[in-house]
């Protein structure tokens, strides 16, 4: 799964495309904590517009999900976006919000980039 990062003054743009693992999307999770301006964060866009398909792994997806509420303790106003259209990352998400029903972060799923970026900037 080729993704890409870019920091934005006010957030984080991340575009992925092919095949998407769950485990991928742990590994660049994990890159942004790491980050030493995670606590400045104020939003993020993934966008998997581009996305193929995903594989997904119950145990990584809960992993995600349990780094976000540790971090949000760090950071707990940022806002989350999700731009697709592929209905088979709606299964993803929706595994995710299972695990993640107290976090203090906003989450959308859009279906445009244009969209999320004016969820996000309000």
């Amino acid at each position: 799964m080729p993704n890409k990062a870019v920091w934005e003054p006010k957030g984080l743009y991340r575009e992925f495309s092919g095949i998407v693992t769950s485990r991928e999307i742990l590994q660049a999770v994990l890159r942004v904590y790491g980050d030493p301006r995670f606590d400045e964060l104020k939003y993020v866009i993934n966008d998997f517009s581009q996305v193929e398909g995903v594989e997904l792994d119950e145990l990584n997806i809960k992993k995600v999900a349990y780094l976000d509420k540790a971090s949000a303790r760090s950071n707990p106003k940022i806002k989350i976006a999700f731009v697709t259209q592929n209905e088979a990352f709606y299964e993803y998400a929706a595994l995710y919000s299972k695990f993640v029903e107290d976090l203090p972060w906003q989450t959308e799923v859009f279906p445009s980039l244009e969209q999320a970026r004016e969820w996000v900037m309000n």
